[in-house]
């Protein structure tokens, strides 16, 4: 049997999920040769009231992770979409997403913002796939050859 995909709150502080994290920072580093792969994440910004942290559970494993951070009033943005290699192609990446996005709704907010790079064509299909439009790179990204930046009305 195949155990359950769950998802839940947590704080991107802990241990289990920085390292979840952290192979999410090291696999966008081998990518983008030239970044640290953090996407300009702090923890910080997936704790209240700055925004959230979801972690995503087959069992009782940690497989997926993805949260928001405030952004402007009424946009957040999305941060640290990952799904480990071993449990892609099973549609976590768009549970996780759907719940970001339910949640950032029920919070108030009415825009998502996104940003993932060219070198991560599963991740454009998914946002693309979700309804994100494109929109001109921001802030820190509006430099950055390798960035695709989104936006959506939630």
């Amino acid at each position: 049997m195949i155990p359950q995909f769950e998802m839940e709150l947590s704080d991107p502080r802990l241990p289990e999920v920085a390292q979840l994290i952290a192979e999410l920072s090291a696999e966008m580093a081998g990518l983008y040769e030239s970044e640290d792969g953090s996407g300009h994440y702090q923890p910080e910004d997936g704790l209240p009231p700055r925004g959230i942290f979801l972690v995503g559970r087959r069992g009782n494993e940690l497989v997926a992770c993805g949260g928001y951070r405030l952004m402007e009033p009424g946009v957040v943005e999305i941060k640290r979409m990952y799904v480990r290699p071993s449990s892609r192609g099973l549609g976590y990446s768009r549970r996780i997403l759907s719940e970001l996005e339910a949640r950032a709704r029920q919070a108030g907010f009415s825009r998502t913002r996104l940003e993932t790079g060219d070198r991560q064509p599963a991740a454009l299909a998914l946002y693309r796939g979700a309804g994100y439009l494109p929109v001109p790179p921001y802030g820190v990204y509006e430099n950055n050859p390798h960035s695709f930046c989104f936006e959506k009305e939630i």
